[in-house]
């Protein structure tokens, strides 16, 4: 196991030997046989418990603190052990010396920004909710498969997704912005969309289902009303890419306009409505089979999108939309896209700290400051959500759930995975041909 499981692990021994060792002193009288099994358990705890601690602290000190918890408190001869007044003594010193370990490992805790646990309560905002998601879903291979700890992560990942829903719901009660409650109705020049319920929400705005006036069904998705001047102009960047765009895999813009919201007019448009997403198939799980069809149209939209110079730089399984009555899967959500110049319709800066993708799916040099993001990115994306589509886990650092650990006739996509998802991008495939090439799909 990792480091953090190892830091948490220690910290739960430590508090449960501290407990024992408190709960003997307040027995009148303390039992021996209890106060030595109780040093026997403190004395085989993690035979490598000092190089693990070493390893936690990066330093001898906690190991030796430690070490000498151990050392000699069960001699290998019952009979010619210390005497009853001895343990009584022993123990008090050892629970005293394990506080000061416990002490040391919740400041490790602290400073690696490792003190969330999976029993913590859970959190009562959107933002805190998302937050929860992406922390959680970067920490959940650091247990064995199958072990309580990836257990515990997965429910609690489960339940935050639940929490997120609700609370788009909730929000998609609130008033719109500034006391000014949200329209039935959005207009266009020759169209009148009724809204029926909101499907999804980001940090630019919220998106409806809508229908319109023949009844048919489709999805609006409408600015933030508070959402200052940059967030306003990748909204009209990404509106007029999906307008000018005739890709089946890409999302097609149809209409467009601008709905008042108390002193605001904040822009909308209007695309096909798709009744799910990537994220709900691989919560549902996808059978291994089905996997490469619908990866593949992945594929083309993004391909399709690199064709014109225009990295999406936010891939994720929730903006990946999907219709099963056609089994489309389509690539949306190019609000933070960078485009060329020739597809530039309002110039864009972009600040050195300002963080734009989902940490989760993120690649690595868009993790930094300054550094130079272009297609690679989606591909480092696309390798993740690759793995995740078969295996339901997205790759996190080693020894992570691989495609040949759960359908083996696949696990030659492993090689591609590995290529898509390496750190530095000059080692990652060029572009989407070759990510074809490495999955035998021009065969």
């Amino acid at each position: 196991m990792r480091l953090k499981v190892r830091l948490e692990e220690a910290q739960q021994e430590v508090s449960d030997l501290i407990r024992l060792g408190e709960e003997l002193l307040e027995t009148d009288p303390p039992s021996f046989m209890e106060m030595t099994e109780t040093m026997s358990r403190m004395r085989s705890w993690d035979a490598e418990s000092k190089e693990v601690l070493r390893q936690i602290s990066g330093t001898e000190e906690l190991a030796r603190q430690f070490s000498k918890v151990r050392t000699s408190l069960m001699p290998a001869d019952a009979g010619a052990g210390p005497k009853y007044e001895q343990l009584i003594d022993i123990t008090r010193q050892k629970v005293e010396t394990l506080r000061t370990i416990l002490s040391a490992l919740n400041k490790l805790a602290a400073d690696k920004n490792l003190s969330r646990s999976v029993r913590d309560p859970y959190p009562t905002t959107l933002q805190a909710v998302r937050d929860d998601i992406d922390y959680w879903a970067t920490r959940q291979h650091e247990g064995e498969q199958g072990s309580d700890w990836e257990i515990s992560v997965q429910n609690r990942l489960t339940q935050l997704r639940s929490l997120e829903s609700r609370f788009k719901d909730e929000q998609d009660q609130a008033p719109a912005g500034r006391g000014a409650r949200l329209s039935e109705n959005f207009y266009t020049a020759f169209e009148t969309y009724s809204r029926l319920e909101q499907a999804g929400a980001g940090g630019a705005g919220r998106v409806f289902k809508v229908r319109d006036s023949e009844g048919n069904p489709f999805a609006l998705k409408l600015l933030n009303p508070e959402a200052g001047t940059t967030k306003a102009k990748r909204f009209k960047n990404e509106l007029m890419f999906c307008l000018k765009n005739a890709h089946r895999n890409i999302v097609n813009v149809l209409d467009y306009g601008v709905s008042s919201i108390g002193e605001k007019r904040v822009p909308f448009y209007v695309m096909p409505f798709y009744s799910s997403t990537l994220r709900k198939l691989c919560d549902a799980g996808i059978h291994p089979d089905r996997v490469l069809p619908l990866f593949t149209q992945v594929l083309d939209g993004v391909e399709a999108a690199h064709e014109r110079k225009v990295w999406h730089r936010d891939l994720k399984p929730e903006n990946i939309l999907y219709e099963p009555a056609s089994d489309t899967v389509v690539v949306a959500d190019f609000g933070i896209a960078d485009f060329t110049e020739d597809e530039l319709f309002t110039a864009v800066e972009t600040g050195d700290q300002e963080r734009l993708a989902n940490f989760l799916y993120s690649a690595p040099e868009q993790r930094a400051r300054g550094r130079e993001v272009d297609g690679r990115a989606d591909i480092f994306a696309l390798g993740l959500i690759l793995n995740e589509m078969f295996t339901g886990r997205v790759p996190q650092g080693a020894g992570f759930r691989r495609i040949a650990d759960v359908v083996p006739r696949y696990g030659y996509f492993d090689a591609t995975v590995d290529a898509m998802t390496q750190q530095d991008p000059e080692s990652r495939p060029p572009d989407i041909t070759s990510v074809k090439n490495g999955l035998r799909l021009s065969e």
